[in-house]
C-alpha cells in the first residue's frame, strides 16, 4: 500500500449487502463476503481475504487497490470468486492467492508466499483461472513449503475440473519458479484432463500468453520439471506470443 498511510480497525460488517460500499485505510481481520454492487477496497490491510461467493446476486463486484492481503497460514484463497478487478495488491498466505471463476482483472500485483500443508493434503498454486478474465503485468510465483503429498503446482493454473478454461488473456506477466521447493511447472495452460480424466479438460480455447517473461532456475526451466505445460496451441483462439525465458531465449508451449 503507498507509504505512509495510517491504517484504523475496520468495524463494519464482514458481509457487505450494501451497493457503492467504501472500505478506505483499514485493517479487517475478516473474509469479507460481497454480496453488494461496486464495492471498492482501497490502501487497507486485509488479514483473510475478500470473496464474491457463489450465493451471491450475480451483480455483485468489488474492486481493490493499493492494498495487501495476508490470508494466513491454512487453505483459503486471498481473492475468488468472480466479478472483481485488484490492482497493485500483495497477496501472501493461504491455498491460493486468486481463484477466478469469471470476469476478473488481475494487474500489477504480487502473489507469493503462500501458506503451508504439515498435513500434506493440498496442492498450490498462486493463481487460478476458469473463464473471461485478464491477468496482465503480476509477478507470479507460488511458495508453499513442499512436503511429500504436499507443495506446489504452478504459479499459474488452469485446470478443466469444473469448468472449460477459455476466454483468458494472460499478458506480460513474470514468473519464477519460487523458494521452499518451489513450483512442480511455473503456468499450466488449460487442457489439464484433455486425455478425459477432467470433465472440461477438452474444451479450453481463446487462452492467449502473451509477452510474459519466464525466470529460469539452474535446471534450465521456470519450474521443477517445467515452465508451461498443458497449452494446446490446436485449439480455437489460443495464442502464444513474444513469451522468453529472463536470458531472451523462446519459451516453447508444451501440450497436454
Amino acid at each position: 500500500m503507498p507509504a505512509g498511510v495510517t491504517l484504523t480497525p475496520y468495524t463494519g460488517p464482514c458481509t457487505i449487502t450494501q451497493d457503492d460500499t467504501i472500505i478506505d485505510a483499514k485493517t479487517v481481520d475478516c473474509i469479507l463476503s460481497i454480496r453488494a454492487t461496486n464495492v471498492s477496497i482501497t490502501r487497507s490491510q486485509i488479514n483473510g481475504g475478500v470473496d464474491v461467493p457463489s450465493s451471491a446476486p450475480s451483480t455483485a463486484s468489488f474492486t481493490i487497490s493499493d492494498s495487501s492481503i495476508h490470508v494466513g497460514d491454512n487453505l483459503n484463497t486471498g481473492l475468488m470468486r468472480r466479478n472483481f478487478v485488484a490492482r497493485r495488491v500483495d497477496i501472501t498466505g493461504g491455498r491460493r492467492s486468486i481463484y477466478c471463476m469469471t470476469n476478473c482483472t488481475v494487474e500489477d500485483s504480487w502473489v507469493h508466499a503462500q501458506g503451508g500443508d504439515p498435513n500434506g493434503q493440498a496442492h498450490f498454486s498462486g493463481m487460478r483461472m476458469e473463464q473471461r478474465s485478464t491477468y496482465r503485468h503480476n509477478t507470479i510465483t507460488c511458495e508453499a513449503t513442499r512436503v511429500p503429498g504436499s507443495g506446489c503446482s504452478a504459479g499459474l493454473t488452469g485446470y478443466g475440473d469444473f469448468a472449460p478454461i477459455q476466454d483468458n488473456l494472460i499478458e506480460r506477466n513474470l514468473f519464477y519458479r519460487g523458494g521452499n521447493g518451489g513450483s512442480t511447472t511455473c503456468a499450466y495452460g488449460g487442457s489439464s484432463g484433455d486425455d478425459g480424466s477432467k470433465p472440461y479438460g477438452n474444451q479450453a480455447m481463446s487462452i492467449r500468453f502473451i509477452g510474459n517473461r519466464f525466470v529460469k532456475g539452474s535446471n534450465g526451466l521456470c519450474g521443477n520439471l517445467r515452465t508451461i505445460i498443458d497449452f494446446d496451441t490446436s485449439r480455437p483462439g489460443n495464442t502464444w506470443t513474444d513469451n522468453l525465458y529472463s536470458d531472451g531465449m523462446a519459451v516453447a508451449p508444451q501440450g497436454p
